[in-house]
């Protein structure tokens, strides 16, 4: 099917902020707490540990932390993860980067 040959297309601009976000957020839940999840904690349950831990006490959300405030909670609750869970997250180098 060709474009514009009945084909619903969606274009998607967002802010280079966002788009970071976006990446912390992939890697966050793709990789941080699914691989902390597989001796069977569900996804949610993962979640709320590591922001009962680790979320600065004047954010609300994950979406209200800055670029910097991520990236150093991705970093706590990686090292959580490897030093009290035994899990070493691991995946790819591009995301790994952008985070």
């Amino acid at each position: 099917m060709a474009l514009g040959d009945g084909e619903a297309v969606e274009i998607r601009i967002t802010r280079a902020a966002e788009a970071k976000r976006h990446w912390q957020l992939k890697w966050y839940y793709g990789y941080v707490v699914r691989q902390c999840c597989e001796n069977g904690d569900t996804v949610k349950d993962m979640d709320v540990y590591f922001r009962t831990l680790f979320m600065p006490p004047d954010v609300v959300t994950l979406h209200d932390m800055s670029y910097e405030q991520m990236r150093d909670y991705l970093i706590q609750c990686e090292e959580h993860a490897a030093r009290v869970m035994g899990v070493v997250i691991t995946g790819p180098d591009e995301i790994r980067q952008r985070t």
